[in-house]
C-alpha cells in the first residue's frame, strides 16, 4: 500500500514539475508522510540511518544552490530531504545517483539535438522521482551493486 501511494505521488511530482518547473509542496509532505508511516512500520532503515538519509543530499544541495545560483529548486532539496527519511543513506544515494545520471543523459541528449537547448531550464523533479521509486523498490542492492563495481566486482 505505501509503493501504491508513493507511486502515485511520484508520478505527480514528475508530471506537474515537468510542465510548471515546481515541486509542490503538498507533495512533499505527502513524501514526508509517507516516509514517517514507513518508519512506524518497517524496521529498517534505523531512524538514524533516516535522518543521515534525509540530509546526506539535502544538505550539498543547498549548498551548492548558495555558490552556484539556482542549481536546484528548493522543491527538489526538500523531496531530497522527505525521501531520504524514507529511503536511508543508501537508498538516498542510489536515487541520487539514478537521477543525475538519467538528468545527465537528458540534458546530452538536449544539447547534440540543439545548441540553443543550452541555456534551457530542465526539471530535475521527473529524475528524482524515478531515482526514488527505484531506490524504493530495489533497495540497498544498486548502492552496494555500484560499490562493489568501484571496487572492481561485478
Amino acid at each position: 500500500m505505501k509503493l501504491l501511494f508513493l507511486t502515485v505521488i511520484l508520478i505527480l511530482t514528475a508530471v506537474i514539475d515537468w510542465k510548471r518547473l515546481i515541486i509542490p509542496n503538498s507533495l512533499v509532505l505527502a513524501v514526508a508522510l509517507t516516509a514517517v508511516w514507513a518508519w512506524l512500520t518497517e524496521e529498517t532503515p534505523s531512524l538514524a540511518d533516516r535522518v543521515a538519509g534525509s540530509l546526506i543530499i539535502s544538505v550539498p544541495m543547498t549548498a551548492l544552490n548558495c555558490v552556484v545560483k539556482n542549481c536546484f529548486g528548493f522543491g527538489d532539496v526538500k523531496l531530497c530531504m522527505a525521501s531520504g527519511f524514507l529511503l536511508g543513506i543508501k537508498g538516498m544515494l542510489s536515487a541520487m545517483f539514478l537521477a543525475v545520471f538519467a538528468g545527465g543523459i537528458y540534458a546530452v541528449a538536449l544539447l547534440i539535438k540543439d545548441r540553443k537547448n543550452r541555456g534551457k531550464k530542465i526539471p530535475f523533479g521527473p529524475f528524482l522521482a524515478v531515482g526514488i521509486w527505484t531506490a524504493r523498490v530495489f533497495g540497498n542492492g544498486i548502492i552496494d551493486w555500484y560499490i562493489g563495481m568501484l571496487r572492481g566486482g561485478w
